[in-house]
């Protein structure tokens, strides 16, 4: 498998013998579907390191074994990831030793003409920028490292997020955050991966944050999945607080406020205790899980469900014309010329129409209809919907939003108050995911499909809101002859 778009972690864990690093590091793995990881300072031998790959299922895994009760390197990776040339990078802490970490920057550039990215614990600052605190740091270290990094013709990712990637003395007189750990890249490197993204992560153990490339390559083989939210997370343990806790986290870190140094190191400590418990718990669970549903995986059910979706496969489509197209553009085509000619507004003379309809809605229904909205209109509106109704283009469904209401209720509420006020909405609200459903086996033409209209959410909701307005005065105004309407 060659994965063209890859992500590459990298993090001076400072220990994967704390019980707790691992749970945070898989959590990491899982979180931003990781496809490389650099670890530094791991303090363990390569046994430990071979447990751990196993654990996270990557396919390899090298190590140096720890010196003494120092050092430490890893660096685990999946089946095969195209990335050019990477390199995971560690610099001497020590400033005497610092020109020899310059020296070796400047031979590993001359080593290869791949596209170059960099990524470590340099143990260097290019700027004043980089560092927060009471001392300042030697102008020679900045003039070195920043000579170096150009001497070998590398650039620096700019971070997203929280500017500082190590701390010490936090919440004291003495408090210094630095930059330390960065991804520097050649300009073949950014030319292949114009769209990459260099993040700041919280992790609740260690002095140094993890950070995280994310790479958008302009060319992508095969089609790219779209997100969806999956109702089997609503059921991990602790999924609510674990969120609440990684928010918490990143608002104070960028608050900046020293006073909120506690805070965090509480925060921090909290969400290590969450993650062990989540790990205790599916450790406990994992037999009986598999007693209770693992007789329901069997080839049979394999076998009915890909069946059901190669006869779902729509491989070609017959157009108004009578060509049939086979090409997945000229099928699109088709299907948006047959909506677009279906739903095309038609000249007509309505006046004379309306003019005989007598009017049934009172001032005083009026005002009922037009009154401000409430906030419990739109809870009652989102607990009527089914949770597992099928995700639009935004990829959650209302299981999300009723499971997690406390947090997302208020901002979502205030919104759609708001756009149902001013008459304007988000342009892409009512994008719509439309699935096309086979009405026989092989099916030729649009005529042969029925469409199914998958919306997001908030539209959803919005729309419920108004039709349970509507629901109370609808026997009044529909006539009983009407049938369609009951």
């Amino acid at each position: 498998m060659i994965v063209l778009s890859w992500n590459c972690t990298r993090w001076n864990c400072r220990g994967l013998g704390h019980p707790r690093a691992v749970p945070i590091l898989c959590e990491l793995i899982k979180a931003h579907r990781v496809d490389v990881v650099f670890l530094f300072e791991t303090l363990v031998h390569a046994v430990k390191i071979e447990e751990i790959r196993v654990k996270v299922r990557f396919a390899g895994a090298f190590s140096v074994d720890r010196f003494g009760r120092s050092g430490g390197l890893a660096v685990f990776w999946r089946q095969t990831v195209a990335f050019g040339g990477l390199t995971g990078f560690y610099g001497f802490p020590e400033r005497g030793k610092r020109p020899e970490s310059w020296a070796l920057l400047r031979s590993l550039s001359t080593q290869s003409t791949l596209p170059w990215c960099i990524i470590g614990d340099f143990n260097d600052l290019l700027s004043p920028d980089d560092k927060k605190g009471k001392y300042e740091h030697p102008q020679w270290l900045y003039t070195g490292f920043m000579q170096a990094v150009m001497d070998s013709g590398l650039s620096d990712l700019p971070l997203i997020g929280y500017q500082f990637t190590w701390e010490r003395g936090k919440g004291t007189t003495t408090s210094v955050e630095e930059r330390l750990d960065r991804a520097l890249v050649t300009s073949s490197w950014m030319e292949k991966f114009p769209n990459a993204q260099l993040h700041n992560l919280c992790a609740s153990v260690s002095d140094h944050s993890p950070i995280l490339i994310n790479t958008t390559p302009r060319l992508q083989m095969g089609r790219t999945r779209d997100f969806m939210f999956e109702n089997k997370r609503l059921k991990e343990p602790n999924l609510q607080d674990f969120i609440t806790c990684k928010k918490d986290i990143e608002r104070l870190r960028l608050s900046g406020c020293e006073e909120d140094a506690v805070g965090i190191q509480k925060i921090k400590y909290n969400l290590t205790k969450l993650l062990s418990q989540e790990e205790l718990h599916w450790k406990q669970r994992a037999k009986e899980y598999w007693l209770q549903y693992g007789d329901l995986n069997t080839q049979f059910f394999h076998s009915v469900a890909t069946k059901r979706k190669e006869r779902n496969r729509i491989k070609s489509l017959v157009d108004d014309r009578g060509v049939r197209h086979s090409n997945i553009t000229n099928i699109c085509k088709v299907v948006s010329t047959y909506f677009e000619n279906l739903f095309e507004e038609a000249d007509a003379i309505h006046d004379p129409v309306m003019q005989v309809v007598d009017r049934v809605v009172t001032d005083e229904v009026n005002e009922s209809l037009t009154a401000p909205f409430k906030d419990e209109e739109f809870k009652k509106a989102i607990f009527q919907m089914k949770a597992d109704k099928s995700p639009g283009p935004d990829g959650f469904n209302p299981g999300f939003f009723q499971k997690f209401w406390n947090l997302v209720g208020s901002p979502v509420t205030s919104d759609c108050k708001k756009w149902l006020l001013n008459l304007q909405f988000p342009p892409k609200l009512n994008n719509t995911n439309v699935v096309l459903i086979p009405k026989c086996e092989s099916p030729l033409s649009m005529k042969d499909l029925r469409p199914i209209s998958l919306c997001n959410v908030l539209y959803k909701l919005i729309a419920k809101v108004l039709a349970n307005r509507m629901k109370g005065v609808l026997p009044d105004i529909i006539s009983k002859h009407q049938s369609a309407f009951t």
